[in-house]
């Protein structure tokens, strides 16, 4: 069977905001770009250079978001990411919004006018964000058919709107996977994977941080569904820091995938469920 590793080498103008599930009022920021950001940031830029324009699939069933036909497309299969610098501060940003439409009253609205002052109109919540200005990301993604690489450079966020980022670089190839049984040790992995994976040795640097992680089509599926989704796909995952990132001992079987990118030797580990 044929895997195709996509890396894009991205870097960060101010930080990125990505809310937690359900996302709606005060919510933190993910502290990093999870696998369902990176495959729906490469689907809309996919989308955008193939004048599709619309959000939503034609080729699964009802109420299902497009990046799940990008999926379909290309073979998805696992997506993680390497940190070249330390994870950006997580917070939370106070803004004013318009309240007004959902505070009109069904009636004597010429008087609710007249005596509703104008900061009554506006109600104050906090956006969760990530401040890491200019910080280097290596997004990682498998697939079993090539991406094409136009997309790739048309990434121009991730996350909400204004998590703006620039590409610099992006390589394509195959890759084979190698396996490795649990009770081995792994000198060195530097890309965020599912907790359950494999056990941090000291010395090492990480976080860890709970995310949207599926691990199979059904899983992607539900994710991008406008319907609402089992938990259980978010997990805890290991995310190693540099410039120390993480010795492991292998918890379950799984694969291992070590490719040089850009200067940089990346070590993936990969739930043997997404093949």
């Amino acid at each position: 069977m044929k895997i195709y590793l996509t890396t894009i080498m991205a870097k960060t103008h101010w930080g990125y905001s990505i809310r937690t599930f359900p996302a709606s009022a005060t919510q933190k920021s993910i502290a990093v770009p999870p696998p369902t950001t990176i495959v729906g940031a490469l689907a809309c830029a996919y989308a955008t250079t193939s004048k599709l324009n619309r959000e939503y699939s034609l080729v699964e069933k009802n109420f299902m978001a497009y990046p799940v036909e990008f999926l379909q497309e290309f073979d998805i299969k696992y997506a993680t990411l390497h940190l070249h610098e330390q994870a950006g501060e997580q917070t939370l940003q106070t803004i004013r919004y318009f309240t007004m439409p959902v505070q009109a009253p069904k009636a004597d609205i010429a008087r609710f006018a007249e005596t509703l002052k104008v900061a009554e109109m506006f109600g104050p919540v906090q956006i969760g964000y990530v401040a890491a200005p200019l910080t280097a990301l290596t997004l990682t993604i498998l697939s079993s058919k090539p991406l094409p690489k136009e997309a790739a450079w048309s990434i121009s966020r991730l996350g909400s709107r204004d998590s703006l980022i620039a590409i610099e670089k992006t390589t394509q190839s195959e890759v084979e996977l190698q396996k490795v049984n649990m009770g081995e040790k792994i000198y060195l992995v530097n890309t965020y994977y599912p907790m359950d994976l494999a056990a941090p040795q000291p010395p090492a640097t990480y976080i860890i941080e709970r995310m949207p992680i599926p691990l199979s089509r059904e899983e992607w599926l539900q994710w991008f569904s406008f319907r609402p989704h089992s938990p259980s796909i978010e997990r805890n995952v290991i995310i190693p820091l540099p410039r120390q990132y993480t010795p492991v001992k292998i918890l379950k079987n799984c694969f291992k995938i070590s490719i040089k990118a850009d200067g940089d030797m990346l070590t993936l580990l990969i739930p043997m469920e997404v093949m």
